[in-house]
């Protein structure tokens, strides 16, 4: 997925990737944490957190012989110490990180008035990304707002 407008996205502070496996699926619509090392390297993100992931599809894998890497669903500890042993073998110093978003993870509508509009309502917190809050909102003229706070700032 490259546009003429990716540059918009370079370097950001933090950045939230849904993966659905470590292999990469396309019949799953979502990308892989393998793109996702592409994307963190490429964009020069400097702190990223990996959401959504099952592995599921990864079972296929196994099926291959010359297949290496996880052939099967992971842990949130072994997924986190497969990306670590990843960023090793790429190197770079520690300049990128990847984290798991642990579970415990809260996505919910801001109050029970805003449940009536849809299953969220128009806003959607998630908490558990160690030092950060992220939350996406549809705005009522269309626009949609985002907001990334950690203990000092509050960024919209």
């Amino acid at each position: 997925m490259r546009t003429a407008d990716e540059s918009i996205l370079w370097n950001p502070d933090l950045l939230v990737l849904g993966i659905e496996t470590y292999n990469e699926h396309p019949s799953t619509g979502m990308i892989s944490v393998s793109e996702a090392y592409d994307i963190v390297r490429r964009w020069k993100a400097k702190l990223c957190y990996v959401v959504h992931y099952s592995g599921e599809k990864d079972k296929e894998d196994a099926k291959n012989q010359w297949h290496r890497g996880p052939a099967g669903p992971l842990s949130v500890d072994e997924l986190q110490k497969a990306i670590d042993d990843q960023l090793q073998v790429l190197g770079r110093e520690g300049k990128f990180v990847i984290k798991v978003a642990k579970e415990g993870m809260t996505w919910s509508p801001q109050d029970a008035a805003e449940e009536e509009e849809g299953p969220i309502g128009p806003r959607i917190e998630v908490d558990g990304l160690d030092q950060h809050i992220f939350s996406i909102e549809k705005m009522q003229d269309g626009k949609v707002a985002l907001s990334i706070e950690d203990s000092m700032n509050r960024l919209t």
